[in-house]
């Protein structure tokens, strides 16, 4: 039985399979794009173990997603060199080719696990020490220790919408989620909120279906009790929807409280000098638009560089890459994608393994070929 599970792994029709598998499920997940989004489509069919269909209301896996047949493949790479491939000096073209590939499968499946995209969003002459992201929020407790600093307690997207208690070691109250929603709308009307203090006490929200389109986000709202003991202290309606800040009291101690995008972030500072944006003649269509950025961590004058963030000329820094994505408010906010990417150098180092081993098995078959037709000459 083991032998036989060998030779189907290592086999061409195993090869062939995964390879239509493949095929189907970039078609429907490159059409489902239309409807759920690029980020949606990609996480539904192609960072997934099994693609989800429902049928009569139930959700079924009638297809493996993208991540299970990566992995199909790179078993059938590993079985196919372990079964038919003998390492000698004629094969060692194909076996850099195969070693490449497996790399390229290895950084596909680290990219998909490990990568964090998210935003930078900033205006000319101000400083910005963090990135947010786009789809993903938290609930933050926020305690003012001096004129310059402060200390962030957050508790994840998941706790928000688990609606449990939350507790911290450095919290001297707990936060019990009476209701939350990802998404939701809300509305006026003081009879039917839960909120016992903020501008949130005359607001209740509805739940609404979660987002899926790149350019809308959703709008996540929970009412937050302040409990000590058995005690609650206040409820608030927090949203990321509220542009103002909430506070309460505790123990001589003032918090503020908001549900606000999930922020990265880093030990540095970066500044927007400058932001160029240049359009076609006659049009209002972008030809050329950059960001003039600086460096600089506070604590030490020396540390600091400038440079220029423009379109095929990302900035990389601290493990993170800095694209250019877009521009807002007359063109005086420059809006950075940020990428953390650990596996980022896996592709670049399998397609140069791949390439010099199919030239070296391209040389070894000229070789061999032009010395048949000497001999025979």
């Amino acid at each position: 039985m083991i032998k036989k599970c060998i030779n189907y792994l290592s086999s061409l029709q195993f090869t062939v399979i995964n390879l239509t598998l493949l095929f189907v499920v970039t078609v429907l997940g490159t059409l489902a794009q239309v409807k759920l989004g690029i980020y949606h489509a990609t996480e539904l069919y192609f960072g997934s173990f099994f693609v989800f269909f429902p049928i009569l209301g139930v959700n079924l896996p009638l297809l493996p997603g993208g991540f299970l047949i990566g992995i199909m493949m790179l078993i059938n790479l590993i079985f196919a060199h372990y079964k038919r491939l003998t390492f000698s000096y004629k094969k060692v073209g194909i076996w850099l080719t195969h070693i490449g590939l497996i790399l390229l499968l290895l950084g596909s499946g680290l990219t998909h696990l490990f990568a964090v995209e998210s935003r930078l969003k900033l205006a000319e002459g101000n400083s910005i020490n963090y990135s947010y992201n786009i789809r993903e929020v938290e609930l933050v407790l926020i305690k003012q220790i001096s004129d310059t600093e402060d200390e962030v307690i957050s508790f994840s997207q998941d706790q928000i919408l688990s609606k449990k208690s939350l507790t911290h070691q450095d919290l001297p109250f707990n936060l019990n989620i009476l209701d939350s929603s990802l998404n939701s709308e809300l509305y006026v009307d003081p009879k039917l909120s839960y909120a016992t203090a903020g501008f949130g006490k005359d607001i209740y929200f509805i739940r609404r279906k979660k987002e899926t389109q790149d350019d809308r986000k959703n709008i996540t709202s929970a009412y937050v009790s302040i409990t000590a003991g058995e005690e609650i202290l206040d409820t608030f309606l927090v949203s990321n929807a509220f542009k103002y800040t909430q506070y309460f009291n505790f123990n001589d101690i003032q918090y503020r409280i908001e549900i606000r995008q999930k922020r990265y972030y880093t030990p540095f500072y970066m500044k927007l000098i400058d932001f160029t944006h240049q359009k076609y003649p006659g049009t209002t269509i972008p030809h050329h638009y950059e960001s003039y950025v600086e460096l600089y961590y506070p604590l030490d004058e020396n540390a600091k560089f400038q440079d220029r963030i423009y379109m095929n000329h990302p900035l990389r820094y601290d493990g993170k890459t800095y694209y250019q994505a877009s521009f807002a408010e007359n063109d005086t906010v420059s809006i950075l994608q940020v990428v953390h990417n650990p596996g980022w150098l896996m592709p670049y180092i399998s397609c140069l393994i791949m390439s010099v081993g199919l030239l070296i098995h391209f040389l070894i078959m000229l070789i061999e070929y032009s010395n048949r037709i000497r001999s025979k000459g």
